[in-house]
């Protein structure tokens, strides 16, 4: 997990789960970023790049600084 802040001041928390197979091929379980809501560090926006949207690695929004 890694904070992301975008141009217009937007952060966010990108989350990246990669495994690799027997093949030695890169497994993305889950690759998402949640923008997070500046006035309560609440998630406001969940995006799924990859994997499935149920899914979670964590149970909440890490408070961002």
């Amino acid at each position: 997990m890694f904070q992301v802040v975008g141009d217009n001041g937007v952060t966010g928390m990108a989350t990246a789960e990669v495994e690799k197979n027997w093949r030695g091929d890169h497994v993305y379980n889950l690759l998402s970023v949640d923008l997070v809501d500046g006035r309560d560090n609440s998630a406001a926006e969940r995006i799924i790049l990859e994997g499935d949207p149920s899914y979670r690695i964590y149970k909440g929004i890490v408070k961002l600084r």
